[in-house]
């Protein structure tokens, strides 16, 4: 995995293309607009995001009650994890065998969480609507990971890696200093 790192003071699209042309292949993300319909680009959802967003939909004391709907689809990812731990401990360099077994073992959790995840049909404007509506808007993304063994099924680690580099709100004016700086050399 390669981690790169561009600063840009907005969220405009027009940065990611700038930054990533010349690049084609898969890139591993959030739910970030701006990467949407690059040339060249596979996108790979982020699953620990859209684990994330059922989370925060389970009500406050009931994350043991699993007739909660929001239980549910957090259950649904911890399978996906679960299979995901399993495959990286016992493989952890090889991305062929990654390729095999996602499919033949998460193909049937996905191939059940699917139809689960339409059949909801929560309340407008709750959490678990806003779950259900993220996760719904991403699944052509979803399982782009499934395709080869060295796409990541979630991008934690990048996240990890950029964060003591991510400009903070203090820091952001002085990203903008040293970008300002890089643009007159």
């Amino acid at each position: 995995m390669i981690i790169l790192y561009g600063y840009s003071p907005t969220r405009s699209g027009s940065h990611a293309k700038e930054f990533l042309e010349g690049y084609s292949g898969y890139l591993e993300t959030d739910g970030y607009q701006g990467y949407n319909n690059l040339p060249g680009i596979w996108r790979c959802s982020c699953w620990a995001h859209i684990r994330r967003y059922f989370i925060d939909a389970v009500p406050k004391g009931r994350q043991y009650d699993y007739s909660q709907p929001a239980v549910q689809g957090v259950q649904y990812c911890n399978r996906l994890f679960a299979i995901e731990d399993s495959i990286n401990k016992k493989y952890p360099s090889d991305y062929e065998k990654g390729s095999q077994l996602r499919p033949e073992k998460k193909k049937p959790v996905l191939e059940a969480f699917w139809p689960w995840l339409e059949q909801q049909k929560p309340v407008r404007n709750t959490r678990m609507d806003k779950a259900v509506n993220y996760v719904l808007n991403w699944r052509d993304t979803a399982e782009t990971y499934l395709e080869d063994g060295r796409c990541s099924f979630t991008n934690n680690l990048s996240e990890n890696a950029i964060r003591p580099f991510a400009p903070s709100t203090e820091l952001a004016p002085w990203s903008e200093k040293l970008q300002s700086i890089k643009n007159r050399m």
